[in-house]
């Protein structure tokens, strides 16, 4: 039982892909924060876009 509580919603879909997305996002964020000055700029981000981004929590797309 407690196995389908983790894996359904109430309405019944898959929980697993919101999950992944979460922690997709989590873990690029984390990267991203990572990144040098110069790596950010061969990617095309500024540093302002970065703290943007990075201060975003994981759940915000």
């Amino acid at each position: 039982m407690d196995a389908f509580l983790i894996t359904t919603s109430p309405r019944g879909s898959c929980l697993w892909p919101v999950l992944g997305l979460w922690m997709r996002r989590a873990r690029t964020r984390r990267a991203l924060k990572d990144l040098s000055p110069h790596l950010l700029a061969d990617i095309g981000i500024t540093e302002e876009e970065r703290r943007q981004e990075t201060g975003k929590r994981f759940w915000q797309g």
